[in-house]
């Protein structure tokens, strides 16, 4: 089924095909889509060895959770700021 708005309304979630290929002008070569694959997969390499070790990711999480509590207390005392 073609198009609608730029959606693709088949039933196949497995559609690789692209209806635009009659506007194409130009392809670009095969090495040029080697490069693209080859710089994705190194960019996915790098954000994979940016994150942070799972025990900070874990002590951010708490510390985090931590401060929302702090924060509730303080804005469910009632208390003024300075008598706290």
């Amino acid at each position: 089924m073609k198009p609608f708005l730029g959606i693709d309304l088949t039933m196949n979630k497995e559609n690789e095909q692209l209806n635009g290929i009659g506007f194409l002008s130009a392809k670009p070569s095969l090495a040029m889509s080697q490069a693209l694959e080859q710089s994705h997969e190194t960019v996915a390499a790098t954000v994979a060895q940016s994150k942070l070790p799972k025990f900070f990711r874990i002590l951010q999480f708490v510390c985090g959770i931590t401060a929302a509590l702090f924060l509730a207390g303080i804005l469910k005392a009632d208390v003024s700021l300075a008598e706290g």
